[in-house]
């Protein structure tokens, strides 16, 4: 309970009678019950001054008027967890990969993968036929899956729908579909969305500690869509920005640091003009271009708050919607300061120019190729080198590379990016054998 809501309880506390007293004597209790409403408030309020002196004048009043239920911005970022440290490098560069049990949901494409802190969730999924709506859960104290439910909509089944866990449940919305799974409960409850995200393709999503963020995309004409949802009053509010005259968004990341909401907007179409807007919306719930200086056409690329730093994973050149680059040479990764936008490029790496994904670990990346390699001729000949599983681990101390055993059968991850759980490193490959890099 913070400090607005203790010395409301006082207050309310003060104002009541723990009985209903009856006639004839209400008269006299009720001058009673003035006289001691009178007392008590004047106690709560005496205890009201002390909080507030605790804490810090300023602060509190702060976090009165920026309480959750108010509208605009105001209480839009709540508390989050702090982030963890993890390994050292010198500890993860001895970590090698092993063999887990394999999901009971068999093989299939893009499901979606979370790790709730206790679990790593499986929903979804493209299979032979179309696309799952079954679900799975493993506990790595236990060593063993259990099915869990699945969200029961086949036809419009998750597919690496945009996810995030709030600490209670899992936040999914593929745009057409959105739900939140309870583990605690095995259930899914759907939620609408409002009419402005209806229809939109979702690309991202973010916790604030108070809401879900999405951001979705109209693949059709281009557009933009933002709403927070919170789950605790099952509301939604629109916060789409306004984006500059004629950038239609075509692709959207987000990432949140500790006092901005950062959007990166992927606009412009074949043949045309096009370029990246970069917006932040800080607590008051504004937007503001901060694009400044943000480098153009290039993919912004899973961007993660570190706590420091926001690391965004190499990319490619972007040259619009339906442009396809003839470069097979990827752009590095950087780290970018959340308050300037300033980036420290990240060395390739041995593995760099397969457009690799970044995995924080608190005090590493983990860099894991889930994809194949191509190369082309003035030949017209084209050569394909299939290198999924490749990893490798960037020392953040000293700046350097190195390359980590392969992954048994060198497996391809079914495009799902592996996931950090705080102590190893959890891929579940196309064909539903779960692999860990673990000391």
């Amino acid at each position: 309970m913070n400090d607005e809501q203790q010395i409301r309880e006082l207050l309310m506390t003060a104002a009541e009678l723990p009985y209903d007293p009856q006639p004839p004597v209400a008269r006299l209790l009720r001058q009673g019950q003035r006289r001691r409403t009178r007392r008590i408030t004047l106690m709560a309020a005496t205890a009201a001054v002390a909080v507030l002196a605790a804490g810090g004048i300023p602060a509190t009043i702060h976090a009165l008027r920026t309480a959750p239920g108010q509208p605009g911005g105001a209480g839009l970022f709540g508390p989050r967890p702090a982030a963890s440290t993890g390994p050292a490098a010198a500890q993860l560069a001895r970590f090698r990969w092993s063999k887990l049990p394999p999901s009971p949901t068999g093989r299939r494409l893009y499901p979606v993968v979370a790790w709730t802190g206790r679990e790593l969730l499986e929903f979804g999924g493209l299979i032979k036929g179309g696309l799952a709506d079954d679900g799975a859960a493993f506990d790595p104290a236990t060593g063993r899956w259990h099915r869990i439910a699945g969200i029961g909509a086949r036809h419009l089944g998750f597919a690496d729908a945009p996810n995030v866990w709030t600490g209670r449940q899992l936040f999914v919305s593929n745009g057409l579909l959105t739900g939140l799974y309870n583990p605690a409960t095995n259930r899914w409850t759907q939620i609408s969305l409002p009419a402005p995200m209806r229809g939109l393709f979702a690309t991202a999503a973010v916790w604030t500690g108070r809401d879900v963020i999405l951001a979705g995309v109209n693949v059709t004409h281009g557009g933009l869509g933002v709403a927070a949802y919170n789950p605790a009053t099952g509301r939604w509010r629109v916060l789409t920005p306004t984006l500059p005259a004629g950038h239609r968004a075509w692709s959207v990341a987000m990432t949140l640091t500790n006092s901005r909401l950062i959007l990166w907007s992927m606009w412009g179409e074949k043949h045309r003009p096009s370029g990246v807007d970069v917006l932040a919306m800080g607590p008051d719930g504004t937007w503001r271009d901060v694009t400044g200086r943000w480098p153009q056409h290039r993919t912004v690329t899973a961007p993660f708050f570190t706590g420091s730093s926001i690391l965004v994973s190499p990319s490619q050149f972007w040259c619009g919607n339906g442009c396809h680059s003839q470069s097979n040479s990827a752009f590095p990764g950087y780290f970018a300061n959340p308050a300037t936008l300033a980036r420290t490029a990240i060395p390739a790496g041995p593995i760099g120019r397969l457009s690799p994904g970044y995995v924080w670990t608190g005090r590493a990346i983990l860099a894991v190729n889930n994809t194949t390699e191509g190369t082309g001729s003035t030949g017209g000949n084209y050569h394909i080198t299939v290198g999924p599983g490749l990893t490798a681990l960037f020392d953040n101390s000293t700046g350097r590379w190195q390359s980590l055993p392969h992954p048994p059968g060198y497996p391809h991850a079914g495009s799902v990016a592996p996931v950090w759980n705080g102590h190893e490193l959890l891929m579940l490959t196309a064909g539903g054998q779960l692999l860990a890099l673990h000391g």
